[in-house]
């Protein structure tokens, strides 16, 4: 298999399913075993563990995790066609049929989510279902797709990942789609990069400082704008005088606030007085 190999680049357009900071999956082996775990834990109780992953992709993965463990395997109708039509081109697989409802019994289902919820597993006593998801580093996914166990395999790259990519690449300017853009695209910045979102609208970025008690820094942002402590309604003075900037550069200490579109419907006075003040919502959060 020749693997994917990042070249460098002027501009990186990219997804950011798994753009937070806590979306960091373990090592493939970890989840191995895991699974391994459930699977016979499942066997020796007398049931029959069904893993979930899309027919193309994780359900190959979870059929590699599969082989040289000696459990013998059945895999859905669309898992067995993608199998076949890929399966000269990846690694070591189990020996593995079709499902077969009436033989079911000591075998292991590579099942695709949405058939893991269909009628053809109804009538089979004992099952039990894993999902293999990125999701799954979110607690509550267990409600969501309401699965005995959940384990992080997913097709997308996860933080690290990501931002291994920009690194990687090194682009001069970077556009984020899919997933969390703006926060991911926010956290580039802060790290150096010119990023910005294609599928959402970026938010402008103001800096205040937040050394002193709340009457000392709304004075500090007002004089800062103004100079003169009266109204300043012109957006570019703001800018100028403010020193607004898209990576921070020009900010030795404090931090970034996020201000919504409709700052620039807004004076600056009144704007910088309002987002100086602990009653604003985003303060609070």
């Amino acid at each position: 298999i020749r693997l994917c190999e990042l070249a460098e680049a002027d501009t990186l357009i990219m997804e950011c399913t798994f753009g937070l900071p806590h979306y960091r999956f373990p090592p493939i082996e970890e989840t191995v075993a895991r699974m391994l775990g459930f699977v016979r834990e499942t066997l020796a109780d007398g049931g029959v563990p069904v893993l979930l992953g899309y027919s193309l992709g994780k359900a190959q993965e979870i059929l590699c995790g599969l082989a040289g463990s000696g459990l013998p395997v059945m895999v859905h109708k669309s898992v067995w066609a993608m199998t076949e039509a890929v399966k000269d081109r990846i690694g070591p697989l189990p020996e593995y049929r079709l499902f077969d409802a009436e033989k079911v019994d000591g075998h292991v289902l590579v099942f695709p989510p949405s058939a893991g919820r269909a009628n053809v597993l109804e009538g089979i006593e004992g099952c039990r279902t894993a999902m293999f998801s990125g999701w799954a580093l979110d607690p509550r996914s267990r409600y969501r797709y309401r699965t005995t166990e959940l384990f992080p395999l997913s097709d997308h790259a996860d933080y690290l990942e990501l931002i291994e990519t920009v690194e990687t690449v090194g682009p001069k300017r970077v556009y984020a789609v899919h997933g969390y853009t703006q926060a991911f695209a926010t956290d580039l910045r802060r790290r150096g990069w010119d990023a910005r979102t294609l599928d959402a609208a970026d938010q402008l970025e103001l800096p205040i400082m937040l050394e002193g008690s709340v009457t000392e820094r709304r004075m500090r942002a007002q004089a800062s704008v103004s100079g003169s402590g009266s109204p300043v309604s012109d957006l570019s003075s703001v800018v100028s005088k403010v020193g607004l900037g898209g990576s921070g550069e020009s900010i030795q200490s404090g931090v970034w606030i996020p201000m919504p579109s409709s700052f620039l419907k807004m004076t600056a006075f009144s704007a910088v007085s309002n987002w100086a003040s602990p009653k604003c919502p985003i303060w609070r959060a």
